[in-house]
């Protein structure tokens, strides 16, 4: 987005070239250092063990918590469990998210030790 509106400015006249070529330098950089941020983050076991923690909480506690929470709190949980959500005319369409699909879709493990010990 940012970046097609640097080239719609450089397309406008509204920036030179040496300007437009800094601009999207440090664009391109920046894009990349939080691309690189992403996933060494999305690799750590800590994130990964958090992330499973906070599935499994929210899961178990869905329907409780959409019976007794308000109307902000029941659609932020309808939004976070079913992010697959699609109307056509009439036609409700409305998935788990990928997360949760994974989860409901997984094998039963037996015994699982989570602490890692």
């Amino acid at each position: 987005m940012r970046l097609t509106r640097l080239i719609d400015a450089f397309v406008d006249g509204t920036l030179n070239k040496e300007d437009f070529e800094s601009r999207k330098r440090t664009l391109l950089e920046e894009e990349r250092s939080l691309t690189d941020s992403l996933r060494s983050k999305a690799r750590t076991p800590e994130v990964a063990k958090a992330l499973v923690e906070e599935l499994f909480e929210l899961a178990s506690s869905a329907q409780q918590s959409y019976r007794l929470g308000n109307s902000a709190s029941r659609r932020e949980m309808a939004i976070r469990l079913c992010s697959n959500r699609s109307v056509s005319r009439k036609d409700v369409s409305v998935k788990p998210s990928i997360s949760f699909a994974r989860f409901a879709n997984r094998e039963l493990v037996a015994d699982c030790d989570l602490t890692g010990s």
